[in-house]
């Protein structure tokens, strides 16, 4: 049970499964960070019914192989698509109580806090300005995110990138010592 104080001092309790989306929201960019000893932002290679296959671009926090494959969880396989090309932030996800992240992509972001495997986040192009979409992040002040609109939650490349820096990853996250 993961409780977390809403705005105004009420508080929400939301069940975390591994396996099962009860429909919460997403958790914020900050938490899947303290999780995440591997940041990187990357290129769809190639894709798959089955896999991704991702080029590193540049390596934000950790380090990978320049081409990292990744299979789909069994939650998601149909549900996630990736044209070649398209760019993506990558954030492992593992601690010291569930074990190293597995060659898997996630079931969106529901679940993560026991989940061990890899996000991928599209990054979009607003003008010329990247934001990485799908996230927000509660550091920083309002506005929960940078851009908004019926199709987005996005947080600019540049906000990512000082919260890289701020939380740093830490393996303990989820209470094993």
């Amino acid at each position: 049970v993961l409780v977390r104080p809403m705005r105004r001092g009420i508080f929400g309790v939301c069940l975390l499964w591994c396996s099962v989306s009860l429909g919460a929201p997403p958790p914020p960019l900050e938490d899947l960070l303290r999780r995440a000893e591997t940041v990187v932002l990357a290129r769809v290679k190639a894709a798959s019914a089955d896999s991704v296959t991702f080029e590193r671009v540049e390596a934000l926090r950790g380090d990978t192989e320049v081409e990292i494959t990744l299979g789909f969880d069994q939650q998601s396989p149909a549900a996630v698509q990736f044209e070649v090309d398209a760019q993506v932030l990558l954030l492992s996800q593992g601690d010291a109580r569930f074990g190293p992240p597995r060659p898997l992509l996630g079931r969106g972001m529901h679940g993560q806090l026991m989940w061990c495997g890899w996000i991928a986040l599209p990054i979009i192009a607003v003008g010329s300005e990247p934001f990485v979409d799908r996230i927000f992040s509660f550091a920083d002040g309002d506005p929960a995110t940078d851009l908004r609109d019926d199709k987005h939650a996005a947080l600019r490349l540049a906000r990512v990138r000082r919260l890289v820096a701020r939380f740093p990853y830490d393996p303990h996250s989820n209470g094993k010592a």
